[in-house]
């Protein structure tokens, strides 16, 4: 019997995935001004205009990885139960936590850097088309902000649009800290929902599930490295 022939268009999709990794690869060692289609394309062993078979441009490939990343980020969060319940400062908590884990994967911090470094230079169409994305994402968020301000556990001058824009400049450059070897992820994650919410006049101590949901340990070891170092940091 004869094997059975793949579909022409599956077949054009797992094409276009590996097209798109190798941009991505590319992209990120490369920066995206220096990268070159014909090098994309030699990663997965086309010729240079065989590659428009699968893309449009250059600039479109940036596009969708973009995009990508920033669905990837919203489907995790959407699909976690626990982010939707309880009060406002647990709630938080759990965001930090799942972010910061997400950050931990190698890529996941390559695609970070490569948002950061690259989207100003997305079309204008492309960058609206991200920026609705982004506020799905920062939608996550700035919700369990306003239940903290309606139940009086955040500070209730709190400006929506700074303390969200705020939060994730800080979230998005945890990965550093992740990589060091002094401190374990959690106690990282730990200092940070304390930091953040403290910072928005929360007080844990008034939210029994948030003080469960921290991790011993991990309060060990932050006091531990504030007593050798005079500082969490």
């Amino acid at each position: 019997m004869p094997p059975t022939e793949i579909p022409r268009g599956v077949a054009n999709q797992a094409r276009s995935a590996e097209v798109l990794a190798a941009a991505f690869d590319v992209f990120v060692e490369r920066g995206y001004e220096a990268a070159t289609v014909q090098e994309i394309a030699s990663r997965v062993g086309l010729l240079k205009g065989s590659l428009y078979y699968y893309i449009e441009s250059k600039e479109a490939l940036l596009f969708e990885l973009i995009h990508r990343a920033f669905n990837n980020i919203a489907k995790y969060l959407a699909s976690d139960t626990e982010l939707t319940r309880g009060d406002a400062i647990t709630r938080l908590c759990r965001f930090i936590e799942l972010f910061v884990g997400n950050l931990s994967d190698n890529t996941t911090e390559a695609e970070i850097r490569l948002i950061r470094q690259e989207m100003h230079r997305l079309s204008q169409p492309h960058r609206r088309e991200i920026r609705a994305r982004a506020e799905i994402v920062e939608s996550f968020l700035s919700d369990i902000l306003t239940q903290g301000v309606a139940e009086g556990d955040f500070d209730p001058g709190t400006d929506m649009r700074v303390a969200v824009h705020s939060i994730f400049s800080i979230l998005n450059n945890v990965s550093w800290h992740l990589r060091r070897e002094d401190q374990q992820w959690s106690s990282i994650v730990t200092w940070y929902q304390r930091f953040i919410i403290q910072g928005l006049g929360g007080d844990l101590s008034k939210s029994a599930s948030a003080l469960l949901s921290l991790k011993l340990d991990s309060v060990a070891s932050l006091a531990a490295s504030r007593d050798e170092t005079g500082d969490y940091g």
